[in-house]
């Protein structure tokens, strides 16, 4: 019996990192410089809530704003089909509100993802995106950061699209901790849990600039793409981990890897911790 558990224990960790490793890997230099050359359809959401409506609205918006990879259109879910199914070669950005199992139980999977035409809309699945950044699960929730949202999503192609990062990880742009010491960590309250609202205790483990902000705080400084501030990002990416993102042009600094379902992970004094030590250690 024991045997047993521990071969579904080990299918389950191998599926699970292996769809979370391969919705990067799917991106090749060459797919990107594909999607470059390529109009990228971005599908709207029927506005049947205040939640499709706002995600309607930001999309249009950050894509005007910042969208400088390859040109765009948008378009309706319902009228979607006629543009992708029989041409891949057409592209197109979506989201996902899915779930998955992983070895924590089934988590939610959110994302804004690039993708293939080819077939219909509805049978796609979040695995097969091939560029990608994790949201939170709520639009209301990750409203306040989209504008860096759909930066992040750029910049993965950027990366990926440079015949120097061909055979890299692009994980491994994810340990600049150099701007951390010159400008200021912004956290939001409710990403925080109830034990550490006090930012003295933030404080104890970390010795840099550090501030517990509200919504509309971080906002605002998504918004203006203020060069001193960098925030902390909870996701689901790779079962679950902390990305620590510039405000100004949406670049991902620091990434912190956990092994928490995220919609229970709140950040903590482990990952300042951590954090810190890597700032204190620069060379």
């Amino acid at each position: 019996m024991k045997q047993i558990s521990f071969l579904f224990l080990l299918l389950i960790t191998t599926f699970f990192t292996f769809s979370a490793k391969a919705q990067l890997a799917q991106c090749t230099q060459k797919e990107a410089l594909a999607i470059k050359k390529s109009m990228v359809f971005v599908i709207l959401k029927q506005e049947s809530d205040d939640a499709s409506k706002i995600y309607n609205s930001l999309i249009k918006e950050a894509m005007k704003k910042y969208w400088t990879f390859c040109n765009y259109g948008f378009v309706g879910i319902d009228t979607v089909d006629k543009i992708l199914i029989n041409n891949n070669g057409l592209y197109f950005i979506r989201t996902f509100d899915e779930q998955i199992l992983s070895t924590n139980g089934y988590i939610n999977v959110s994302s804004i993802g690039v993708l293939r035409g080819g077939k219909p809309y509805q049978s796609y699945k979040h695995v097969e995106e091939m560029a990608w950044v994790y949201v939170r699960k709520d639009l209301w929730e990750y409203a306040p950061r989209f504008d860096n949202m759909v930066q992040v999503l750029q910049n993965t192609l950027v990366w990926k699209a440079n015949p120097d990062n061909e055979k890299k990880d692009i994980y491994s742009l994810y340990t600049n901790v150099k701007p951390f010491k010159d400008k200021v960590l912004y956290i939001e309250k409710r990403d925080l849990s109830e034990k550490l609202i006090d930012i003295a205790k933030i404080q104890s483990v970390y010795k840099f600039n550090v501030k517990i902000v509200d919504a509309d705080e971080l906002h605002n400084a998504v918004k203006t793409q203020d060069e001193k501030v960098i925030y902390m990002h909870l996701t689901n990416n790779r079962n679950a981990s902390c990305f620590f993102i510039q405000a100004k042009g949406g670049e991902v600094l620091w990434e912190h890897s956990a092994a928490i379902n995220t919609q229970l992970q709140l950040i903590n004094l482990t990952i300042l911790n951590q954090l810190n030590v890597a700032i204190e250690t620069l060379k």
